[in-house]
């Protein structure tokens, strides 16, 4: 039988945010940040991309990406895939110190994590929503142990 945690995070800011990226970076393979065509782009955002681009690993026009299913014939976003890497995980710092403050036009939009090419931490920020989804007891422990975060977790059955 397997034990899947969805642990829900409220708000993380500051060192919060800090430290949960440690733990995403230290998890996770590859981040996920998303560009929308319909939504307007400050030069923060381009500035951002540039920063990060030694770090890309693709970028494709698409309609789903973490936590986000859109509906039509057209992509309507760029997501573009990065590896984890400490440098762009101290570019990802200074530019926010919130999980939530990933929204257009300063910021691309839902900063998110994958493991293995599977969803790991699923930011919706525009929602103020964000799951982790995970087995592994070490990370679950990693993760609530992070001084000040506040969590729900939900286990399934499976």
């Amino acid at each position: 039988m397997i034990h899947i945690v969805i642990i829900n995070i409220k708000n993380p800011t500051k060192q919060v945010y800090k430290d949960l990226l440690a733990v995403a970076f230290e998890v996770c393979d590859i981040f996920v940040l998303v560009v929308r065509k319909d939504l307007d782009k400050n030069d923060s955002l381009n500035t951002i991309l540039q920063r990060l681009e030694p770090f890309l690993i693709k970028s494709r026009e698409q309609s789903k990406w973490p936590g986000t299913t859109t509906y039509g014939e057209e992509p309507v976003a760029k997501v573009h895939y990065y590896r984890t890497d400490n440098a762009a995980k101290d570019i990802l710092i200074q530019a926010a110190d919130s999980l939530y403050k990933w929204i257009q036009p300063e910021l691309p939009e839902d900063l998110s994590f994958l493991k293995r090419e599977k969803e790991w931490l699923i930011n919706t920020s525009h929602e103020k929503d964000c799951l982790i989804i995970t087995n592994e007891k070490a990370e679950i422990n990693n993760i609530v142990n992070i001084e000040g975060i506040k969590t729900k977790m939900e286990k399934i059955e499976g």
